[in-house]
């Protein structure tokens, strides 16, 4: 008979093994697959519509206009390239109506935006018509967004200021190009024409603007080497040059490294399923040990029943498969709709290819970590379970256990695959070993427990001794049930963590106003109103824009074109290279900073004494730019050289909101250089705050104002999105580890049946069974449970100090919620699998055993 037919007929015989094996596989499947359709499918709609999210097929950008000489060389290599361009100044400025105002991001453009893509206006998208933004060049007017509408109490047709000048309410946007400000913006946007904004005197020396530039080319084929060409003629680092190609990598940022976690949660989910597969084929083996035994005998080679096993894995695999895929195409959608991530996802199509090939690699892996348990099965002497029922000898030597090592580094770089970042993936595989040894050390202390401690109560007793028997099965429940609770806790602990931090933050209050753009001459004037308020500046710090030329004499320079990033550690890398840098000066840290290498300078800095100035440097952006104590660094502002020495190295608390700065110089250096000055304004009630932002608008109006309550609460909602998203997929991880606790109890059941025939034999009713059984798998689940808290502890620590730069704030009550709500679920599950053992009267099975 051939092998395939042999092994249908025998997967037909073995309807329990089949259901389960492939229901078992078809909840991470689904999981993994809608997580494939989710990046897949943004990565197709960014490619599908790059054009008009970048609005143009290729960009300039900078914190500066071009320069002549750049603008001739644009003209002399590329007009005859270019058939039509755009260009757009964005700036952050305070819109005020009479006694209130608001942040705003300015976006004036010129009547050719968008090249690609359409603004609408109107009162919704069902009735909105398209932007001609020729209108905007004729009159003072405005198009906003809805939100500014809403927070100033604005209507069509009001009057408002911007800097010098006022302007009408013209046009709601309903739909904007490009993401329409979502991510990292700070505030509302409003559209106005260029020849508008220089007439309102927010753009000019100190201002804090984004120039861009978007160009139409003649030839499409030919839009890489323009970039390239264009990324040679303009060599300074602080221009970001774009083609649409790469529009998924500059725009789709947030979703990248959203997709990466949510890849290795469905990574969990994975390898659950695995652990299950595991103990349903184990099982699977065991059962026919006589059958398989009897057909060695009759001359079925190893190579055959090799064949048999690995093809009924395939053919479980593959139908499972079909189910998932419609479940998870059923499901993305819905999904896809509740992460509002800022892109039209109605328009997502799903690609099924992607599913296909990720189902192949799932598959491999699958194979890999099964074929060395039934390797080692067909080696084990099965012919005593001919004459009686006794367990398997597996034998496992050193070598044996090498034979997982292939799977091993399989998973591995699934996860780095998945992660795109060496941190990130090692900070998952290192949780996936700590759970591993938590889970063995659990295991011992457990024997331990059983080999010491002698309980009075029946099934307490019993419980200990058979699950320091079953070593396999004991630690599989503690893995399972500990990873999956883990999963549960941790993420929701993670988020509860930082909102506390950036909410009610333990050392110091956050400010509840942050002021950017202030002018040196401006400085008193914006004292004189603060103190007529009875309301005090803190943190004013200075920032002077420069231009990194060298690091110990050598080039530091734009990234070459042929340079592509394969990790986020090397985007983050090359985002860093390719940019100005805003520099500062300061005679002594703030309450947010900490030298953890060098010594910080507590002096001005003297040439006769001092061959250099003295730098500091924030510890991330040391190691991203590979920055050391005793570099040499040589920076261009405005054309004069300025050089200065690391002699210390800094952490940064990012979420106190003062003003904090990646390079830090001695005084004595930059006070003479061109700078603009960062503050912030203490805790104010939300009257004074409206008061203190009207003011210091109707005297500064070039002065930003950013409302760090908003900011906190844009973040915070993002996380939440994020935490959400991620939340989701955890819940197919704990489905799985709920359903790999009911194949292993409806196994152990199974295996246990003449323990519980000859239990009632000798007088034991079911209750005191199943108590039995429940006491056995409640030990189990306070020993993850247990494992599970002390690890989301240890791990929460460790990403909310050294990832999110934060401070932990233990939450119980989410876990605790967790627990009841796992042990009910346990509990009924443990009776639906022992049930029909107990109750099973047929005392003359005992002879068939």
């Amino acid at each position: 008979m051939k092998f395939y037919k042999f092994a249908l007929k025998n997967l037909k015989r073995k309807t329990s093994y089949s259901f389960f094996f492939g229901f078992n596989f078809c909840i991470s499947l689904s999981a993994i697959f809608i997580l494939s359709f989710f990046q897949s499918g943004i990565e197709n709609y960014i490619r599908q519509n790059a054009k008009q999210l970048l609005t143009g097929e290729i960009s300039i950008s900078a914190r500066r206009d071009l320069s002549d000489t750049e603008k001739q060389i644009l003209e002399k290599n590329y007009s005859n390239q270019i058939i039509r361009s755009s260009e757009n100044i964005n700036t952050y400025s305070m819109l005020y109506k009479e006694d209130s105002s608001r942040l705003v991001l300015i976006k004036a453009v010129d009547e050719n935006f968008p090249l690609f893509g359409d603004v609408l206006l109107g009162e919704s998208e069902e009735t909105a018509r398209i932007a001609n933004f020729k209108d905007l060049t004729k009159k003072p007017i405005l198009w906003v967004y809805p939100e500014i509408l809403v927070q100033l109490n604005l209507k069509i047709g009001d009057q408002v200021s911007l800097g010098q000048k006022s302007f009408e309410v013209k046009e709601q946007v309903v739909k904007d190009v490009g993401l329409g400000g979502f991510g990292s913006a700070l505030a509302p946007a409003v559209y106005m024409s260029l020849d508008q904004l220089r007439e309102t005197g927010l753009v000019g020396f100190g201002a804090t603007a984004w120039y861009t530039r978007y160009y139409d080319l003649r030839e499409d084929q030919k839009l890489e080497e323009i970039k390239n060409s264009m990324n040679d003629d303009f060599s300074d680092p602080a221009l970001r040059i774009s083609s649409y190609d790469n529009a998924n990598e500059q725009i789709g940022r947030l979703q990248n490294y959203l997709g990466d976690y949510l890849g290795l949660v469905a990574l969990v989910s994975l390898l659950l399923t695995i652990v299950g597969a595991y103990y349903l084929f184990r099982s699977h083996l065991v059962e026919q040990a006589k059958s398989i035994s009897l057909m060695e005998i009759n001359g079925a080679s190893s190579s055959f029943l090799t064949k048999v096993f690995l093809f009924q894995i395939v053919f479980l695999s593959l139908l499972s498969s079909g189910f998932s895929l419609v479940l998870s195409g059923l499901l993305s959608k819905i999904w896809f709709g509740s992460l509002s991530l800022g892109i039209d996802t109605s328009k997502i199509e799903l690609q099924y290819l992607n599913v296909i090939y990720l189902f192949l690699a799932i598959l491999g892996f699958v194979l890999l970590c099964m074929y060395p348990f039934l390797r080692q099965f067909l080696k084990a002497d099965k012919t005593q379970s001919l004459f009686e029922s006794k367990n398997i000898s597996w034998n496992w030597k050193f070598k044996d256990l090498l034979m997982f090592l292939p799977a091993l580094l399989f998973f591995s770089f699934l996860s780095f695959l998945t992660a795109k970042s060496v941190l990130v993936a090692g900070i998952f595989l290192s949780v996936l070993i700590l759970s591993l040894l938590a889970t063995a050390l659990s295991f011992w202390i457990l024997y331990f427990i059983s080999r010491k401690w002698k309980p009075k109560s029946l099934p307490l007793r019993y419980s200990l001794r058979f699950l320091s028997r079953d070593k396999f099965g004991a630690i599989s429940i503690l893995f399972a049930m500990g990873l999956s609770f883990l999963l549960m806790i941790l993420v929701p602990q993670i988020k509860d963590s930082l909102e506390k931090e950036l909410l009610f933050p333990k050392k110091a209050l956050l400010p509840d106003l942050f002021l950017f753009d202030i002018q040196d001459e401006q400085i008193e004037s914006l004292k004189a109103v603060l103190q007529e308020n009875d309301t005090q500046l803190e943190y004013l710090s200075p920032m002077v824009r420069a231009r990194l030329s060298t690091v110990n004499g050598q080039a530091f320079t734009k990234p070459k074109n042929s340079e592509r990033a394969i990790t986020r550690e090397e985007e983050r890398e090359l985002r860093f290279r390719n940019r100005g840098f805003n520099l500062s000066y300061r005679s002594e840290l703030s309450s947010s900073e900490k030298i953890i290498e060098g010594k910080f300078f507590g002096e001005n800095y003297v040439s006769l004494r001092d061959e250099h100035p003295a730098i500091s440097v924030e510890k991330r952006f040391a190691e991203r730019l590979d920055l050391n104590l005793g570099d040499v660094l040589s920076f261009d502002i405005q054309g004069v050289e300025v050089k200065g020495e690391i002699k210390s190295i800094r952490t940064v608390k990012w979420t106190s909101f003062q003003p904090n700065f990646f390079l830090q110089f001695q005084p004595g250096v930059l006070e003479d250089a061109p700078k603009i000055f960062l503050a912030a304004i203490g805790s104010l009630d939300f009257d004074k705050k409206q008061l203190i932002q009207q003011k210091l608008v109707e005297k500064l109006p070039n002065v930003s104002i950013v409302d760090v309550e908003y900011v906190v609460r844009r973040i915070l909602d993002l996380f939440e999105k994020m935490a959400n998203a991620v939340s989701l997929l955890a819940m197919f991880s704990f489905l799985s580890g709920l359903f790999l606790v009911f194949v292993i109890a409806n196994s152990r059941s199974k295996e246990r049946k003449k323990d519980f025939l000859y239990l009632k034999l000798f007088g034991a009713n079911e209750a005191l069974i199943n108590k039995m059984f429940l006491t056995e798998f409640m030990f189990v689940f306070v020993m993850a449970s247990l494992t599970s808290f002390v690890i989301n502890a240890f791990v929460s620590y460790f990403l909310v100090s050294y990832v999110f730069d934060s401070e932990l704030d233990l939450n119980f009550q989410y876990p605790i919620l967790v627990f009841v709500l796992s042990f009910v679920f346990l509990v009924l599950l443990s009776l639906v699998a022992s049930k029909k053992r107990i109750a099973s009267e047929e005392y003359t099975d005992l002879m068939a055993m």
